[in-house]
């Protein structure tokens, strides 16, 4: 019987790629809004002013949503003349015009600027904290789908071959690719005559429906805890059987 590692098996696992999809994604989200808590911080402990004019302003569209800018200029504690923009609320933008002095805040370690007095706003920290949890809930999803993968490869190489029966073929929550994902589950009975349940990994819809309540399946459970088990659907069946 060709066996393969827990390496290969987690590869194949949808489990695995959705956890690697929600830490990526929820590091970057955390990592972006890590950045601007972090920006947010300095603004507050290390900013310094200075007095600017007016340059221009100007809005966006995009659908309904309207992004309000203004830009300036000012000119630096070592006199250094900076021209920068930042965007603002609608009622700042408003009440600003063209040549106007307006008060600055600007860090000379990150290079960046903007109008005093405006709003930080919780997006920063929402961000921070979503992406946190997603990145967490990632991390969990793959160490559990790690574990699988460790206890059918232990399971396969070293379990008990026995017959299972199907119970339940049915769609789990889990999607990929847009493509709903399926697993049966199944009893069956170890070395002392005690019954188990077990779970087929994740399955594509095509494979779950060569499958009904009643088939018999093959299987592999683990010596010291009968209650794990391998999947192994029809590899091998016949052969053991016949055997």
């Amino acid at each position: 019987m060709k066996t393969r590692s827990a390496f290969a098996l987690a590869k194949q696992s949808p489990l695995i790629w959705v956890a690697i999809l929600l830490t990526a994604g929820g590091s970057l989200v955390f990592a972006i809004g890590g950045v601007m808590v972090w920006e947010q911080w300095s603004y507050r402990n290390h900013g310094q002013a200075a007095e600017g004019v007016v340059v221009s302003k100007d809005h966006t569209v995009r659908g309904r949503a309207r992004d309000y800018y203004v830009r300036y200029r000012f000119t630096t504690e070592d006199g250094a003349v900076v021209e920068d923009e930042s965007r603002v609320t609608e009622q700042r933008w408003q009440q600003l015009e063209p040549g106007q002095p307006v008060r600055i805040e600007y860090l000379t370690a990150w290079r960046t600027s903007r109008l005093a007095g405006e709003s930080e706003g919780f997006i920063p920290a929402l961000l921070t904290g979503i992406g946190g949890l997603i990145a967490i809930v990632g991390v969990a999803l793959g160490f559990k789908g790690m574990r699988d993968s460790v206890r059918r490869v232990r399971a396969t190489q070293q379990g008990y071959a026995t017959q299972a029966t199907v119970t339940e073929v049915a769609e789990s929550p889990l999607s990929v690719n847009r493509v709903q994902q399926w697993v049966i589950s199944y009893t069956y009975r170890d070395h002392e005559g005690r019954e188990n349940n077990g779970r087929s990994p994740y399955l594509a819809p095509e494979e779950a429906a060569t499958w009904k309540v009643g088939d018999l399946a093959r299987v592999r459970y683990d010596f010291k805890h009968p209650e794990r088990s391998s999947w192994m659907g029809r590899e091998d069946f016949s052969q053991e059987i016949s055997a």
